[in-house]
């Protein structure tokens, strides 16, 4: 389970998809400036915004989110601070409704699988039962 690069996994957990990643910095950062009790500075918002490239949303590349991490960066330590703490707070919460989810859906469907095993088991000692009646009844001439 968590046999993984944890430095893959924390650099691809920051490539997001270029549609949504300018309101995930934006609720990273008011959370992460909430939490450090540090004034959310509405012109810091505009500017992370201002950083990211709308014209090349639909690019795949990186270079999309190089010029967004390099305007965050521009901003200052309290900035990036802010966007760290708001996102492992985020992630965190995220993450753990997300495991509760995928464990309900494994569980459901953990039971599912039981539930026809244990059917189709019954069916078969029912069919087994009902040969062996039918075998009985040649036999005694029924």
């Amino acid at each position: 389970l968590f046999r993984c690069n944890k430095i893959c996994a924390v650099v691809s957990a920051q490539l997001t998809n270029a549609l949504t990643a300018p309101f995930i910095f934006l609720g990273t950062y008011y959370l992460g400036a909430v939490i450090l009790n540090s004034p959310v500075d509405r012109s810091k918002l505009d500017q992370i915004l201002a950083g990211f490239d709308w014209g090349r949303v639909w690019e795949a590349g990186p270079s999309v989110f190089i010029t967004l991490w390099d305007a965050v960066w521009d901003l200052g330590p309290s900035v990036f601070a802010a966007l760290w703490v708001g996102g492992t707070i985020l992630g965190l919460i995220l993450a753990a409704v997300g495991y509760f989810v995928v464990l309900g859906i494994d569980t459901k469907a953990h039971l599912q699988i039981v539930r026809a095993k244990q059917q189709a088991k019954r069916q078969i000692e029912r069919l087994k039962r009902k040969n062996e009646e039918t075998e009985a009844g040649k036999w005694t001439g029924m």
